[in-house]
């Protein structure tokens, strides 16, 4: 990276390749989304032998797909809901 004459040579990086994510590894990573639909980056960097890293960053930056998470959220009774506006009510007063 720096020669002799201690000029700095920008044509090579001074980190290691990202040669991981190359459009060989996108299109195995969408192939793999379409046969299951549904799989977590943990499972997906295991089956593709892939860091965990690389998957959410394809996830992330490529069109087409996207990363979830199951929010589980408490189902309300009538009970619930009539406390609720009883609760707002006294507050707006």
């Amino acid at each position: 990276m720096i020669d002799k004459l201690e000029a700095i040579d920008l044509e090579s990086s001074p980190s290691r390749p990202r040669a991981i994510r190359a459009t060989t590894t996108i299109k195995r990573l969408k192939q793999k989304l379409d046969r299951k639909k549904k799989a977590s980056s943990k499972k997906l960097d295991k089956e593709l032998q892939l860091p965990r890293t690389t998957v959410r960053r394809i996830l992330k930056n490529d069109p087409g797909c996207h990363g979830y998470k199951v929010i589980i959220e408490p189902a309300l009774t009538d009970q619930h809901i009539h406390q609720q506006k009883r609760i707002c009510k006294m507050d707006s007063e």
